[in-house]
């Protein structure tokens, strides 16, 4: 998907990269205030009633490991030869997933 919104955009991928720099939006610690229309950002702390980084990076966490082990997943190490088998495979799924999450979120900053 980057590739095909590089190829059919008139900018370069450094053209992509340099505009969502400089309108923050490259920060994983801002938001948009849908009052202002700006980017602001996290508050500090820890809260529960609103977003802060601690309270999104629990949630985001919590969300991963709910995700990653599902009965397919726990079906796939159960049925490796041996446990560093099944432990590699555990560090790869954890491993993968901050690329795969960021290429998606970098898709949107590009659309």
């Amino acid at each position: 998907m980057i590739g095909i919104a590089v190829y059919i955009s008139p900018e370069t991928f450094g053209q992509f990269v340099s505009t969502a720099w400089t309108h923050g939006k490259m920060s994983c610690t801002m938001d948009l205030n849908t009052a202002t229309g700006q980017l602001e950002p996290f508050a500090g702390g820890f809260s529960l009633s609103e977003k802060t980084f601690w309270m999104l990076f629990i949630v985001g966490v919590t969300q991963f490991l709910g995700g990653q082990f599902d009965q397919g997943s726990i079906q796939r190490w159960c049925s490796v030869k041996s446990a560093k088998e099944a432990r590699k495979a555990i560090f790869v799924l954890g491993f993968s997933a901050v690329p795969v999450w960021a290429s998606f979120m970098f898709v949107g900053t590009i659309l």
